[in-house]
């Protein structure tokens, strides 16, 4: 009940996904090192420590990608 479309839901499952594939990439205490000094960074400029975090962006992309396979 708390997403109003599959496709919304999917989004979320896919860029929770991209999280954990940079994660692996990476290693998980460096994506987390990483993930918190971009959100340390945007909030330094004054802006939206997650909507400005690059690595959000990077895991909104790959969900908007990987979308067009399934619906």
């Amino acid at each position: 009940p708390s997403y109003s479309t599959v496709r919304e839901f999917y989004m979320t499952v896919l860029h929770e996904i991209g999280h954990a594939l940079d994660a692996k990439r990476l290693t998980p205490k460096k994506f987390i090192k990483k993930y918190t000094q971009a959100g340390t960074m945007a909030a330094y400029d004054g802006l939206d420590p997650h909507k400005a975090n690059k690595w959000e962006k990077k895991a909104e992309n790959f969900a908007e990608k990987e979308i067009k396979k399934y619906i």
